[in-house]
């Protein structure tokens, strides 16, 4: 079985949004709230995942079985306040002994 990992697309979003509802259905969220409407989580979700996919804050990935299925997917967002430049990543790696809070001993 070969399968392959791409950036999503906004093509993407459908794909994803399945996926995540059929993720979101467990026992314990009903129990929380009661009967889960599918097709309104799945426009909520659907208009979530269209605007984080547009944001250069965030990554999405998806991965595609050997029918070119989206099988599963990944989202990864670094935190606004904690979001490094080019620079301060690159400063870092040169001279760990920068990075606050962090005590650098040989």
């Amino acid at each position: 079985m070969s399968w392959k990992v791409s950036e999503a697309t906004l093509a993407d979003v459908p794909a994803i949004t399945t996926i995540y509802s059929h993720d979101e259905s467990t026992p314990f969220l009903e129990l929380c709230l009661g009967s889960l409407n599918v097709l309104a989580l799945n426009y909520n979700q659907a208009a979530r995942i269209a605007d984080s996919l547009q944001d250069p804050e965030q990554a999405w990935f998806v991965t595609r079985d050997e029918r070119n299925k989206i099988v599963g997917f990944a989202e990864w967002q670094l935190p606004k306040d904690e979001a490094d430049s080019g620079e301060q990543v690159a400063e870092e790696l040169v001279n760990p002994g920068v990075i606050p809070g962090f005590e650098f001993k040989n």
